[in-house]
């Protein structure tokens, strides 16, 4: 059975009024995909169409996985690519000029997809262009190297009575204060009277005397009870002292939780993003109420409210930026100018009217601003402050003090099995706390030029 065949019969399940009368034919014309939203699927068929060479099944499933991922460069690669194998240098310079103006960068010259819009002065121009994206840029640098002790810090934070950074471990129930040195000072440790498990974010609430935790139980973290796997939850201690406060999970169903990302209003309401079941809980009393539940999200590893507190922004991985009216809950999603891609946002901050997004997914990674419309529910305009930097092998999340986003440069989780075991031959490093200073973000590129009026 061929590619076509097979997503004709996908398309003819999910809306049959609309394929019936192609699924008479002998040869089936391209599916109808309009109806389809099974991302994985239509990548392997993708993969499929370019092994049997079905160059116009390619375009076809391509240009959907675009209109369901719209900030998915590499998507917009295949797509463009997609023009290139049938040798339509007009489609493809347009597409790729297009890509070029969303921040995306890519090593273009080794890519045999587009051998057949070689040799014109535009094909040089634009693999110079996304080659210049994948060079080193922004004012930031180092400011601090913390020991390459198993700890797996993952989270900072900020204290500003002390004027000194927190740091939070995954492999060991632990915050720590940073001293000037680097050298990390044990502050809070798990016990069994506080069920402080592996640390993935911090928050502090300067002005109540709280640090919030989102921590989960989980292989990764080492001596945690069996029985204790897959719970998360939210934990308040006092900032000045570390005596805990509060303690709040969500409802023990069964289900595993995730609990990546936390935020607080400046009326000190708490949210944390679950990012296994695609929800956003609020602290309320002693437990946790669900404000968002979506199964159409993919990852929401990102959380941030707006200065004003009207706005509970959260981004999912894969589909963008969203956000929920905090007044009324109503959701919406966040509109976006044209030459912004907000793919792989790992996680936010509200910055004076707009937000600070790290993206660690996209090529590059890089950090970037979010200039918000007056009523919050647009960005107008995206500037990048730091991109491409050879520390970036790892961005995660970090913690904002005034104009300077203070970031973990090098997480080192990717060295560690799903069983929390060091891989083989991996080495751990010093994670590095990398500065952005958002003051100074890099004059925006010049208008992309276009082919044929496309």
């Amino acid at each position: 059975m061929t590619i076509r065949t097979l997503l004709l019969a996908a398309a003819l399940v999910l809306a049959p009024s609309v394929v019936h009368a192609e699924a008479k034919e002998e040869l089936p014309p391209l599916p109808d995909l309009s109806h389809v939203t099974d991302v994985d699927a239509l990548v392997e068929a993708a993969r499929d169409a370019y092994r049997e060479q079905d160059w116009p099944m390619y375009r076809t499933v391509a240009a959907r996985l675009m209109e369901l991922r719209p900030h998915n460069g590499n998507f917009a690669l295949d797509h463009a690519a997609s023009f290139a194998l049938e040798g339509d240098k007009t489609a493809a310079y347009d597409a790729l000029l297009r890509l070029h103006a969303t921040g995306w960068g890519f090593r273009l010259a080794d890519d045999p997809r587009f051998e057949k819009v070689h040799g014109t002065e535009v094909w040089t121009y634009i693999v110079e262009q996304f080659e210049q994206s994948l060079a080193p840029r922004g004012r930031g640098s180092v400011t601090a190297t913390l020991p390459s002790d198993d700890l797996m810090i993952e989270s900072l934070a900020w204290d500003p009575k002390r004027n000194q950074l927190l740091a939070g471990a995954v492999r060991k129930p632990v915050i720590h204060r940073v001293a000037a040195d680097g050298k990390l000072v044990p502050f809070i440790t798990g016990t069994d009277g506080n069920q402080l498990w592996g640390v993935y974010d911090l928050a502090v609430d300067a002005k109540r005397d709280r640090l919030w935790v989102a921590t989960m139980a989980s292989a990764m973290t080492e001596g945690l009870d069996g029985a204790d796997y897959g719970r998360a939850a939210v934990i308040a201690f006092e900032l000045s002292t570390g005596k805990l406060v509060s303690r709040h999970e969500p409802p023990r169903d069964g289900r595993v939780y995730l609990f990546p990302a936390i935020a607080i209003s400046p009326e000190g309401k708490v949210f944390v993003a679950d990012s296994l079941n695609r929800t956003i809980w609020r602290v309320e009393g002693n437990g946790l109420r669900a404000v968002v539940e979506n199964p159409r999200l993919t990852r929401v590893r990102a959380l941030a409210v707006s200065h004003d507190g009207k706005h509970l922004y959260f981004a999912d991985y894969s589909t963008g930026l969203f956000g929920v009216e905090i007044a009324t809950g109503k959701p919406f999603a966040v509109g976006f100018t044209r030459n912004a891609s907000l793919f792989g946002i790992e996680s936010l901050y509200a910055h004076k009217d707009g937000l600070a997004a790290v993206q660690n997914a996209m090529s590059p990674p890089r950090v970037v601003l979010l200039r918000m419309t007056g009523d919050g529910r647009n960005v107008e305009r995206l500037q990048v402050v730091d991109a491409a930097q050879p520390e970036f092998t790892g961005l995660t999340r970090g913690t904002l003090v005034g104009d300077k986003l203070h970031l973990i440069a090098n997480t080192q989780r990717g060295k560690y099995t799903p069983l929390g075991r060091l891989a083989e031959g991996a080495t751990l490093e010093p994670i590095r706390i990398w500065t952005s200073d958002l003051s100074r973000p890099l004059a925006p590129p010049p208008t992309p030029m276009t082919i044929g009026g496309r």
